[in-house]
């Protein structure tokens, strides 16, 4: 069964200090983007992300987060201020009612919500996706 592909409509989303980021899908022209994120990541937030504190997992997450196109997958990122301040992602593994994910948030903007808004706006597409699956299969 193949998955339907559907747009995410990128929206405004207002933080807990009162500014606003933007939710948006991932498009392959954001991968330096990304990667700055990563690299501007202190050792303990990498350590929480990729359970090492090596910079070099930062590559290959951008990498992925960019490849688009791929069925199960979708990232989301947010952006303050045309900067990128957090990523989440899911990919479905072999269960059809599940997935892995993964989330990033800046050391600069953390207790903001940031994650939190990039998880709600993640989970309610794969809901979408998902359930659309299942009328369509």
């Amino acid at each position: 069964m193949s998955e339907p592909q559907h747009h995410v409509e990128p929206v405004h989303a207002l933080l807990a200090d009162g500014s606003t980021a933007l939710i948006r899908p991932v498009a392959p022209g954001d991968h330096e983007q990304i990667l700055s994120l990563y690299e501007e990541m202190s050792p303990e937030n990498l350590w929480f992300r990729f359970f090492g504190a090596s910079r070099s997992p930062g590559r290959t997450a951008a990498d992925r987060a960019c490849a688009t196109g791929r069925p199960g997958h979708l990232a989301l990122l947010a952006e303050v201020r045309g900067k990128t301040v957090g990523l989440a992602e899911y990919e479905r593994n072999s269960r059809p009612d599940s997935a892995e994910i993964s989330l990033a948030v800046g050391d600069a903007v953390h207790h903001r919500g940031i994650g939190t808004l990039l998880l709600e706006h993640l989970v309610s597409a794969a809901r979408n996706r998902f359930r659309n699956t299942l009328l369509v299969g």
